[in-house]
């Protein structure tokens, strides 16, 4: 744990213990570059904590970045947590970023618990973006995998359908992860999300957003449904948009809208992704989720 004098550490600390991780400071194993000859093998993940762009111990905010330069650079995977707001932090390009208060179990928990998460499943956790533009060979690969999806047995349908969302949007740069129960917190009965994700690079203008998907036909009743439980739970862990992604739609589903939450169809998704970059369309889709459009 990388953190500045002063830093409000109770919730973070009461999620990591949620979680099973021990938490090493940094101060026991040295300080600023001297870190760089310290033992780390014991260490799995940094989690850093910047200050506040208020604070006014400029020495401990630069000793913050230079800790993270250094286990950066000795191939630790890092999450900066940086309070709200923050501005771009062309310094840490690259390393992925939650801007939310420190006070917010329910924030921190669904944040460092994917970032945990991907770690122990061995995960690669990207350090860059992405090209965000499926290349044509790519999409007619998953054009062919929906056809046969939709021919399978109705038993297989559901987990295929899934899997070939979550590759679709890792192709079109975004870094996905399936959401567990302890990661969402409470009321994971009430709200089925099936994955969050982030594009790399847009962290502090997207945010994380969570996905939620229905194989079949879809009627409009269970579209509803299922949009104003994912608009709910979007709000609840305040992260930047929910994603609704259906095989086929029934009567009158595409006019139902709830607010926070973008849906579309898995064809009009990967016509989308073949056009144009995933992060524009989301900031789109964002946009008109926030009014419910």
């Amino acid at each position: 744990m990388v953190s500045y004098y002063g830093a409000e550490l109770e919730a973070l600390y009461a999620v990591l213990r949620e979680l099973g991780v021990e938490v090493i400071d940094v101060a026991e194993r040295g300080g600023g570059v001297t870190l760089a000859q310290a033992g780390l093998d014991d260490v799995d993940v940094c989690i850093a904590v910047l200050p506040p762009e208020t604070v006014a111990d400029l020495m401990a905010a630069s000793t913050v970045y230079v800790e993270i330069g250094v286990i950066a650079a000795r191939g630790l995977p890092v999450l900066i947590v940086a309070p709200p707001p923050q501005r771009s932090l062309p310094a840490l390009s690259g390393l992925p970023v939650v801007s939310t208060s420190m006070a917010d179990v329910g924030v921190l928990r669904l944040h460092v618990g994917l970032f945990v998460q991907s770690v122990s499943e061995n995960v690669e956790w990207p350090t860059e973006g992405r090209p965000m533009i499926v290349p044509l060979g790519v999409a007619a690969e998953h054009r062919a995998r929906l056809r046969e999806i939709r021919g399978s047995p109705s038993a297989r349908r559901g987990d295929e359908f899934e899997r070939l969302v979550a590759d679709l949007l890792r192709d079109a740069g975004a870094h996905v992860q399936t959401v567990t129960d302890d990661v969402l917190g409470e009321a994971t009965a009430e709200v089925e999300v099936d994955m969050a994700a982030f594009v790399p690079g847009e962290e502090l203008r997207l945010g994380t957003f969570l996905i939620v998907v229905k194989r079949g036909e879809l009627d409009a009743a269970t579209s509803r449904v299922a949009q104003e439980q994912l608009s709910r739970r979007v709000r609840q862990v305040d992260v930047g948009l929910g994603v609704f992604v259906y095989d086929r739609a029934g009567p009158n589903v595409e006019e139902i809208r709830a607010p926070m939450v973008f849906s579309i169809s898995i064809d009009q998704l990967m016509d989308e992704l073949e056009q144009r970059p995933l992060n524009e369309l989301l900031v789109e889709a964002r946009n008109r989720a926030v009014h419910g459009m």
